[in-house]
């Protein structure tokens, strides 16, 4: 060990994530675990009944395209 307790380590990992970007991120990976593959922008729109557009300036965002 390098002298660092885990909770000094979770301290330091401070993502950059919104509670709304962490249930995308939760939907996603379990949507991925279900159906063998990742969810299609209209998925994510049904399930969160939420405008296509926030769909896809969130898909942009996450790919690094915004």
């Amino acid at each position: 060990m390098n002298g660092v307790t885990v909770d000094q380590q979770q301290d330091c990992i401070k993502l950059a994530y919104t509670e709304r970007q962490g249930q995308f991120l939760a939907y996603i990976h379990q949507y991925s675990i279900v159906n063998g593959c990742a969810p299609a922008e209209a998925d994510m729109q049904r399930f969160f009944r939420s405008r296509r557009r926030a769909c896809i300036r969130w898909c942009l965002r996450w790919n690094g395209g915004a």
